[in-house]
């Protein structure tokens, strides 16, 4: 499973290696397929915008964006990291990847990027591998907006370090629940991690 830090509104502590591959609990899942090329095509083709979110959905100051990024996003979303984690865990390359195999959520406050979650998944389940906030947009909903843009039909993953309480609340809030538990999965400091499970409808 890849090693990450879940950003919310809430400030997680540490950060996630630089090393990152895609989660074994999907790739050891015996019925599940790896994703085709034709399945990033179909994917790629059905990338749309939604409504624009206004300060009464998402309690923001000013109109914003969210929509699925593209390529040309990648440079902006690693900026993003950067700010968030001082040392983003994924190089631009890494980022470029993610936007093409996988769905990334992009909001946008005029030409900054200010949150996104990046969902990796395969046809029967999927695993949230960042959900990042700019900490001068934090505690506006955006986290809890984002959620709401992950697929309902798919079991989803995530894991959240064990003293980030504000960050499982809101994912229990989401509808996840804790089903297991990875010790001294972090580092810096070391601390075990919340694998959480939110099931498909």
């Amino acid at each position: 499973m890849i090693e990450k830090n879940v950003q919310t509104q809430a400030t997680a502590s540490g950060a996630p290696g630089s090393s990152q591959k895609r989660p074994t609990h999907l790739a050891e899942t015996s019925q599940n397929q790896v994703v085709t090329s034709e399945y990033v095509q179909s994917k790629e083709a059905s990338r749309k915008e939604v409504p624009t979110v206004t300060s009464a959905s998402a309690r923001l100051s000013e109109t914003s964006t969210i929509r699925q990024a593209e390529l040309s996003d990648a440079p902006a979303i690693f900026d993003l990291f950067e700010r968030v984690y001082e040392l983003s865990p994924w190089t631009l390359a890494h980022i470029e990847r993610e936007v093409t195999d996988s769905q990334v959520w992009l909001v946008t406050a005029g030409e900054e990027s200010i949150a996104c979650l990046v969902l990796q998944e395969n046809t029967f389940e999927g695993e949230i591998a960042q959900i990042v906030v700019d900490g001068a947009h934090r505690r506006k909903g955006l986290a809890r907006l984002l959620l709401g843009f992950l697929p309902l039909e798919k079991d989803i993953f995530l894991e959240v370090r064990a003293s980030n309480e504000a960050a499982r609340a809101l994912y229990e809030r989401a509808g996840f629940e804790q089903v297991g538990l990875r010790k001294n999965y972090y580092a810096h400091p070391v601390e075990d991690a919340i694998l959480m499970r939110r099931s498909h409808e």
